[in-house]
């Protein structure tokens, strides 16, 4: 998926997600916040269990790493970009 269509898909998930948490009183932003925690610290060590485990492997684990960040840089900006504008259109609380 391109990263336009990402932003509108993750405008629409925000905004469906909101209604449920008003309707319901579930939260589905916490589920969902929990798994994008999972899904980052899984790789994260991996990553530095592979230097642990051989320290001569360990510049390549930052090189991993480095290249996972990259990876992910653009899909996490769009991710935020669409929390902003759904918290603008929903009159989120910005703290």
């Amino acid at each position: 998926m391109d990263l336009a269509g990402q932003l509108i898909f993750l405008i629409i998930f925000g905004l469906v997600g909101f209604a449920i948490g008003y309707f319901t009183g579930f939260n589905p932003a916490n589920l969902y916040s929990n798994v994008g925690t999972i899904v980052v610290l899984i790789p994260l060590i991996i990553i530095a269990f592979k230097a642990t485990i051989n320290p001569e492997r360990a510049l390549e684990g930052i090189e991993d790493l480095v290249k996972w960040f990259v990876d992910v840089l653009p899909g996490a900006l769009i991710g935020d970009i669409a929390g902003s504008i759904v918290g603008s259109i929903v009159g989120g609380n910005h703290n």
